[in-house]
């Protein structure tokens, strides 16, 4: 399932900066913190600067999320975990959404309610 819930999405003045502090994965309710999402200017890339997993706490940095023009896929080009557990979170935190949204590519939900409405 590619559904997610954006519960606080904050925008840094002044900046092209967002912080996310709780993405939901319906499916799994699987919950992560996105400290710093970072939209080069004039380009379609994104830099996750801080992935938090809530559960467990592992801390993940991912310096290249790239979204592929006229898709719905993302690319990570990076990926570095801080701490060496033998677990991969990746695999449940950029999903290749077939619904036709994609939320992370504006920066923004879909609604100003923080839910998405993908459904």
């Amino acid at each position: 399932m590619t559904d997610w819930i954006i519960f606080r999405l904050e925008h840094r003045a002044a900046t092209t900066d967002w912080i996310i502090f709780r993405l939901v994965h319906r499916a799994t309710m699987t919950d992560w913190i996105i400290f710093r999402l970072v939209h080069r200017v004039a380009t379609t890339d994104w830099i996750i600067l801080r992935l938090v997993h809530r559960a467990s706490m592992t801390d993940w940095i991912i310096f290249g999320l790239v979204h592929r023009a006229s898709t719905t896929d993302w690319i990570i080009q990076t990926r570095i975990p801080r701490f060496n557990d033998g677990l991969d979170y990746i695999q449940t935190s950029t999903p290749r959404n077939n619904d036709g949204l994609d939320h992370f590519q504006t920066g923004a939900p879909r609604y100003n309610d923080g839910l998405d409405h993908s459904d």
